[in-house]
């Protein structure tokens, strides 16, 4: 399964085995008349390139190819030996999300309890004491859900791990352009039978595209950020 996207219009591609009309499990992918000058961006787009059907004529094709994980490496990317520290450092900080939102999520049932707490209690004096117990986890709420913006000499004073990241997708699409990618649905390709994917076809079509979308949007970031870190000679 394959989408791409051109300015004329989103193409998608069905492998015949996929769709039970062939038995053979290796197709390639046409992408139409070589003699065509074209431009693919893909992310580690020599994985693209590999299952393109005329990429395998001995006759030279008039496609050529940008990977954006090239460009992200080019301007933003980390060495094998930094990244231990960068994985440990995201693992960290996705801890510290995960602890605010739950949180938030107990504060907000403990609000709850309180509530029907009040509704329930005849005593003045008690239901004012819940009144002012719910009022101040109201008031905590905010300073907890907003994070303050960073001043100039916190920017200045960014961490390394922060400008960088790893070569996946959904890495280079949250460092570029602050897109978060789910990449759930992708295991269902490697244990769901062809049967389940068809029912879901239009799903997993649009798992494709998105993919599409999110690497044209890494690609308008990144190139600029190439051409000006590193200019043609």
């Amino acid at each position: 399964m394959a989408c791409a996207v051109s300015p004329n219009g989103w193409y998608s591609w069905i492998s015949p085995w996929l769709l039970g009309e062939s038995k053979n499990t290796q197709h390639l992918i046409p992408l139409g008349d070589p003699t065509v000058p074209r431009v693919i961006v893909g992310h580690n787009v020599s994985y693209d390139r590999g299952r393109i059907l005329e990429e395998y004529n001995l006759k030279p094709t008039m496609n050529r190819f940008i990977d954006t994980m090239a460009l992200h490496v080019a301007v933003k990317g980390i060495s094998s030996h930094q990244r231990p520290a960068w994985v440990k450092y995201r693992k960290s900080k996705e801890t510290e999300v995960e602890q605010k939102e739950e949180a938030v999520e107990a504060i907000l049932e403990l609000m709850s309890v309180v509530e029907k707490r009040m509704m329930e209690e005849a005593d003045a004096a008690k239901k004012e004491e819940l009144r002012c117990l719910h009022q101040d986890m109201e008031d905590s709420l905010p300073s907890l859900i907003n994070e303050e913006l960073p001043s100039e000499t916190e920017v200045a004073a960014k961490r390394w791990e922060e400008l960088t990241s790893a070569n996946s997708l959904a890495d280079v699409a949250k460092l570029h352009c602050n897109i978060d990618v789910d990449k759930g649905i992708r295991d269902d390709f490697l244990k769901a039978t062809p049967d389940d994917i068809r029912e879901n076809i239009t799903e997993y079509l649009d798992y494709c595209a998105g993919d599409v979308d999110v690497t044209y949007q890494v690609y308008v970031a990144a190139l600029p950020e190439f051409l000006a870190g590193c200019p043609h000679p």
